[in-house]
């Protein structure tokens, strides 16, 4: 088996300062009291470490037209259905289209050229944003996929959400294996705005009850997404219990927020999102997060997305190598996919009041050596987990070079099978944001 083991870019952060006093810690019982009087221990499992995510193989997607899209500038979003083994995949990310694909055979190789292609499409693309109940206005784009008991919830943002902000942002299709007759529910609005509506990802059942749902959502700003602002200006995590949602008739789904980051409370201060002393590792302007997970047998939970300006800085204008105004790395080639990652046990203490969701930060950050990924930008750009078969399915941003347009292509790791590592140090990191 060929294991990426992103040993060089591992980054091991020092402890954050709470800016909220810890509980009473009740060491003899194992129990940690909040002032919502909630008493549950928290986890003992080990922190995960970015070695531990094993790379197992990858196929592509076809790039031609099928039905009112295509995979071509796709922005990644996918949710897998195990029933089916088949991954729904966004089209176009200005067209509002999904289209449901056969799960390939799966080849362990890290040569484009060897990769198998899904074929013509089990339903061909079909823009969902067109079937909504609610006119929720123009650059409506898909930023998550989730597939469960023959149902879809499809979340979405605004592009350029600079006000009045979206405040529904989920759609419901009663009916995953007709797509274009099934009837439509929403738009929904999902507790904490843009920052929880994106992915969507399981928690382990031993964490439910710690974390107060039975999955994990959120969403994040980026360059990329032109500012979402009523979303996280840093990786964002809520707990929630979809199912139950999509299954009935509701108007909203509640869910609790356990990371959030604001403008005025962000994982760093908004002069250091421009990395001008170069020892920001943390988050710049170009930073997003397009998948959260609880990462099974550990107490982590992972973020996958992509970064820049860490090493050559931020710069805002025409980028001297091409591309659109906005915010760029100096050096192009200071742009790659980046993780983080998390103690839920602080989401616990979020939870029991002795956090606040902006408290929360990483333990370790760094660049996520994912195949595929081209020298510019290529994020992780969506990503979906089979918890029958322990396989997590990610969707590298335009990664497919060689189709004659540029879908992503999508990769596979198992995750939680190996023990923890000892992390190595980090450098120094300007953390006066904490």
């Amino acid at each position: 088996m060929l294991t990426s083991r992103n040993q060089n870019s591992h980054k091991q952060l020092p402890p954050c300062r709470h800016r909220t006093p810890l509980g009473l810690l009740l060491a003899t019982a194992g129990l940690l009291l909040g002032a919502n009087g909630l008493t549950h221990a928290q986890s003992a499992l080990p922190r995960m470490t970015i070695d531990q995510m094993q790379y197992t193989g990858a196929f592509r997607l076809p790039s031609g037209t099928f039905g009112s899209s295509s995979a071509n500038y796709s922005y990644g979003a996918i949710g897998y259905n195990p029933t089916r083994k088949s991954l729904y995949v966004a089209g176009n990310e200005q067209e509002g289209a999904i289209a449901e694909f056969a799960v390939p055979e799966i080849v362990n190789s890290t040569r484009l050229a060897d990769l198998k292609t899904s074929g013509t499409p089990l339903q061909a693309f079909t823009n969902v944003t067109k079937k909504a109940s609610i006119d929720a206005g123009q650059g409506i784009r898909i930023s998550g996929i989730f597939y469960s008991g023959g149902r879809l919830l499809v979340n979405v943002y605004r592009f350029y959400d600079l006000g009045p902000f979206l405040t529904k942002q989920a759609l419901i299709l009663s009916n995953a294996t007709d797509i274009k007759g099934s009837t439509t529910r929403g738009y929904i609005s999902t507790a904490g705005d843009s920052s929880a509506a994106g992915w969507v990802s399981p928690i382990p059942t031993a964490l439910q009850s710690m974390l107060g749902g039975t999955h994990m959502c959120g969403f994040t700003s980026s360059t990329a997404r032109a500012l979402v602002y009523n979303s996280s200006e840093g990786p964002a995590a809520y707990s929630f219990n979809p199912v139950a949602a999509m299954a009935s008739d509701a108007s909203s789904m509640p869910t609790n927020a356990l990371m959030r980051f604001t403008p005025d409370q962000g994982l760093v201060t908004r002069d250091e999102l421009y990395n001008n002393n170069l020892t920001n590792k943390l988050w710049t302007f170009i930073s997003e997060g397009s998948f959260g997970m609880v990462m099974p047998g550990t107490r982590t939970y992972m973020v996958l997305g992509g970064s820049g300006g860490h090493e050559s800085g931020v710069a805002y204008g025409d980028p001297p190598y091409g591309g659109y105004k906005g915010y760029y790395a100096k050096d192009q080639k200071d742009n790659y996919p980046y993780y983080w990652l998390f103690d839920i046990n602080d989401f616990d203490k979020v939870r029991k009041g002795q956090m606040k969701p902006s408290d929360i930060r990483p333990y370790a950050v760094g660049k996520f050596n994912v195949p595929f990924a081209t020298g510019t930008w290529s994020p992780v750009s969506g990503g979906s987990y089979d918890e029958s078969t322990g396989t997590l399915y990610l969707s590298v941003y335009r990664a497919d070079s060689q189709s004659g347009g540029n879908p992503p292509v999508i990769v596979t790791y198992k995750v939680g099978s190996s023990q923890p590592s000892q992390p190595r140090p980090m450098p120094p990191v300007n953390t006066s944001a904490q």
